[in-house]
Formats: C-alpha cells, structure tokens, sequence
C-alpha cells in the first residue's frame, strides 16, 4: 500500500517510505534484498476487503512465493513495512517458514541496540491501526515514539 499511494500531496517529507525504511534498516547494519517482481506483488488484503477473496488468495500466495526465493527459503527474516500487510500474511508466512516482522516488532528486536535514539520535546500524536492492536504492538509502538 505505501508503495502504491506513496506520501500525500501536502507532507513536508516526499520521499517514499520504501527509501527511508532501507535506509534506516542500512543504518542498522542490514542488507536490503527486495523480492523479484516488486511492483506486482500485494498481501492481498485491499481484494479481501471488497469481497473479492479468490483474488486476495492469489496475489498472497505470490508473495509468499516471492518471500520465499528473497529470503533463502526462509533463512533470512522479512520485514513488512506496513502492520495490515504484516497481519494479512502472518500466518501464510509462518505456515512456509518464513519469519516475518511488522515494524514496531522489528525495531524493538533488531534495532534497538543498533542505532541511537536522540529523544525529541515535540508532541507527537500516535495512531495505533487495528493491525497493530492485533498483531499485539500497540504498546511498543507508543515506546517506540517515547524513545
């Protein structure tokens, strides 16, 4: 999704979330390896949510596919950098091996201790989506942004 709707028209900040997230994750000491085909690939929730579910199976199907050949058949860990993908493939990804990461999840685990966090006096405002209170991260998302 956040490749396909890309930053709103009136943010200050342009750049794609898909380049600031392999940034942040380079800065961490990571290699980023996209799957093949990229453009084409979706988790398939916006088919499940307008009732087209054959289709949603489909395009989830390819991206576990797609997952599995980026990843060494499981050997590397998945980062998914939106929380309705992450749920929306959760379990087809566990069912093929593959060990997958939201963001507040990946960066409590994997970042934490890689990177330094220089604390901020600007209020800031956190939306905590219905995937993430799902997948279980509504807390540390709020620890994140307090970090």
């Amino acid at each position: 999704v956040s490749r396909t709707m890309g930053p709103a028209r009136g943010d200050k900040a342009q750049e794609p979330l898909i380049e600031v997230t392999r940034r942040l994750l380079e800065k961490g000491g990571y290699q980023v390896v996209y799957p093949e085909a990229l453009d084409s690939l979706c988790c398939g929730q916006p088919f499940a949510s307008k009732g087209y579910p054959d289709q949603a199976a489909t395009k989830k199907d390819e991206l576990i596919s797609a997952l599995l050949r980026a990843s060494r058949n499981g050997v590397d860990p998945i980062y998914c950098d939106t929380s309705p993908c992450t749920l929306q493939i959760r379990e087809a990804a566990e069912e093929a091996g593959l060990t997958l990461f939201d963001p507040v999840r990946f960066i409590r685990d994997h970042l934490y201790e890689r990177l330094d966090f220089e604390p901020e006096q600007t209020p800031l405002a956190v939306h905590v989506t219905c995937s993430t209170q799902h997948l279980g991260e509504s807390q540390g998302l709020i620890d994140i942004a307090r970090r």
